[in-house]
């Protein structure tokens, strides 16, 4: 038969053990409910109408905004970049002599009249910012100019901050120099 002392050493084991596994299941339970995604069925009735669930942000259909038909271009002299798009252009083709005149499609007006700050990223890590006016008519597009040296055989991005409302007015376009 068991001493009462070891009867007590075996029984504080069996608690601190069930303890220990109660703290990890609240844990979990806690990283758990933090971690997911808000479902209609336990959220609050006005967070159902504001939030959708994760699952079907991804499957709906794109936004007006995004949707929205291209306007045709302003007639621009030369070169003119749509955002996600990328624009090809043989190095060949420029002129040591003259900068290159490169025009920025706007999805929508620019808000503000004043030049727009532009940002060339070259493919070695070189970097050139300037700013872009816009187009007087519209203000649906931004033009800068690169000095035609500048632009070697590779990619570049270009980014444009927009007056556009959203959370990242920030739009890209990519060149591509062969």
């Amino acid at each position: 038969m068991r001493s009462p002392a070891s009867r007590s050493a075996s029984v504080s084991r069996w608690v601190v053990a069930a303890g220990a596994i109660a703290v990890a299941v609240a844990v979990a339970s806690g990283l758990r409910i933090c971690w997911s995604p808000v479902s209609p069925e336990n959220a609050s009735p006005g967070a159902r109408e504001e939030s959708p669930p994760r699952a079907a942000v991804a499957s709906d259909p794109p936004t007006p905004r995004e949707a929205a038909p291209e306007l045709p271009a302003p007639n621009l002299d030369g070169l003119v970049l749509r955002s996600g798009a990328t624009l090809e252009i043989a190095r060949a083709s420029l002129s040591s002599d003259e900068p290159v005149v490169v025009n920025l499609l706007l999805p929508e007006p620019s808000r503000a009249s004043e030049p727009l700050a532009v940002r060339v990223v070259a493919f070695d890590g070189r970097t050139l910012e300037t700013r872009g006016a816009l187009h007087e008519a519209d203000r649906r597009s931004a033009r800068f100019e690169l000095q035609a040296d500048w632009l070697s055989p590779g990619r570049y991005i270009i980014e444009m901050k927009t007056t556009e409302r959203t959370h990242f007015p920030l739009r890209r376009y990519a060149l591509e120099v062969r």
